[in-house]
């Protein structure tokens, strides 16, 4: 439980590519697992941390003190300070004043947050009381403001408070895709807005939908998240649901815009993930299944199964025992109930060689080396992750076993710079031939006039890997 964590002094990691300052430790290039502690968050500074996010190249983290610190990719105001710039270490949020006098009012001396969740370029906020906030790119209506105003589309800096839900419910859940956004509500509805190219609004079109709508046939949600272009999501019945970008749920024919119901295993669901191309399922028995395409590993299958149209175990014995699963845009996570964190997929790397970052195709699931600590919480960004640890009391060889490091460190350091420009020659051609067939999408002209779209400077190089950003 919670309280449990934070009588132990928790360890905040973030590791990846920092170009665009995604693992806030102040310096541009690759940090490593190893080197990917971020000591402020203690205690005795800036507090310990109990949520955490990523979006495609920014990270927002929650403490216990319900203190919200962000840093990364700032281009489009998705760290809520009230700037559009790139902060390679945290700077603190701070949420609107008058929301604070309503709570005092309520005898709440401070806002108690209850979630954090961030897409490509746009973060939300969300408290105990049932109420939201979120800043960032809104060129889609991603962020679900006032339309009638002009300047709508315009970045949102700071975070501002949502009030345009078809209803007056509270909302329980949010869940951010790369454009769009999905609200759990206290009667188990599901309401979302934002982009709509490839149906993940669920309406039955390909409309975007500025204001949100509640989302039809799905009822009793406990769970809600999302892909980049696609939803998954599992009610208390244990049912699970999709829609969106069709390859991503495994149909290569044809996007799904309208809520469909996917056929599980008989264990109960537990929790669900999705990427840019994937979705991942967890059983409460502890096993990982998962379906969609895989050019890039994020199945873990295996390089023989790069499409999967159902739910598929994968009967690993390091995968024994899960508790939680996460998904980056072409990368895939575990954490077992021992603590171990595994990732599978294209993750980042470094060249001995070059000392250049690239990325690296890891078919199965490898457990990162984190210096005997034990992961309790992990969050994927596009090129970095961010987990949540705990030092191991007792000794634990398998962590602590300098093979162990060493070959995970043989499998993402030997990217020769050949290498890295064939991987990147091959993923370009994967999305050539994934997006074959599918009708340039309604909006596309929009999208050329996207500011995002045009400034590639402000995200750094798009993934090869991921529609668009």
């Amino acid at each position: 439980s919670l309280d449990i964590q934070c009588e132990l002094d928790m360890d905040l990691l973030c590791w990846g590519t920092a170009e665009l300052g995604q693992t806030g430790h102040g310096r541009p290039g690759y940090i490593g697992p190893q080197e990917a502690h971020l000591r402020e968050f203690t205690s005795a500074r800036l507090g310990n941390v109990k949520l955490l996010a990523c979006g495609s190249s920014h990270s927002v983290v929650v403490t216990v003190d319900n203190k919200i610190f962000a840093w990364g990719n700032g281009a489009s105001g998705q760290l809520g300070d009230g700037e559009r710039a790139v902060k390679d270490q945290p700077v603190e949020i701070k949420l609107p004043q008058d929301h604070n006098v309503r709570e005092k009012l309520a005898h709440v001396d401070i806002v108690s947050i209850a979630g954090v969740a961030c897409g490509s370029r746009h973060s939300v906020i969300w408290t105990e009381t049932g109420q939201a906030f979120g800043f960032g790119n809104n060129f889609y209506a991603q962020l679900g403001y006032d339309f009638q105003r002009a300047d709508f589309k315009e970045h949102q800096l700071a975070p501002c408070l949502f009030q345009n839900l078809p209803s007056s419910l509270k909302i329980c859940q949010v869940a951010c895709g790369e454009r769009h956004t999905l609200f759990a509500l206290e009667d188990g509805t599901v309401a979302a807005c934002g982009q709509n190219d490839y149906g993940q609004i669920g309406s039955g079109s390909n409309e975007n939908v500025v204001v949100p709508r509640l989302v039809e046939c799905v009822h009793h949600v406990s769970k809600v998240t999302c892909g980049a272009n696609h939803n998954l999501v599992l009610t208390g019945d244990g049912r699970l649901f999709q829609w969106g970008c069709g390859r991503a749920c495994g149909n290569t024919k044809s996007n799904i815009l309208f809520p469909e119901e996917v056929t599980v295993p008989s264990l109960p669901v537990r929790d669900v993930a999705g990427g840019c191309w994937h979705s991942l399922l967890l059983t409460d028995g502890g096993n990982v299944f998962s379906w969609g395409m895989g050019q890039e590993g994020q199945l873990g299958l295996g390089e023989d199964r790069l499409h999967i149209s159902a739910p598929c175990l994968l009967s690993y014995s390091q995968l024994a025992e899960v508790t939680q699963i996460e998904a980056g845009d072409s990368y895939s996570a575990a954490v077992t109930a021992g603590g171990e964190l595994l990732l599978w997929g294209q993750i980042p790397c470094v060249s001995r060689v070059s000392y250049h970052t690239g990325l690296k195709r890891l078919w199965t699931p490898q457990p990162v080396p984190l210096a005997g600590r034990k992961v309790i919480d992990v969050a994927c960004g596009s090129q970095h992750t961010m987990a949540l640890a705990t030092r191991s009391r007792e000794k634990n060889r398998q962590y602590s076993h300098p093979k162990t490091e060493a070959h995970f460190r043989d499998l993402v350091s030997n990217l020769l710079p050949t290498e890295k420009e064939n991987t990147v020659k091959d993923s370009s051609q994967v999305q050539h031939k994934l997006l074959q067939g599918l009708e340039t999408p309604e909006g596309s002209e929009e999208q050329e006039t996207d500011e995002e779209s045009q400034r590639e400077s402000d995200a750094g190089p798009l993934p090869a890997h991921c529609p668009s950003y």
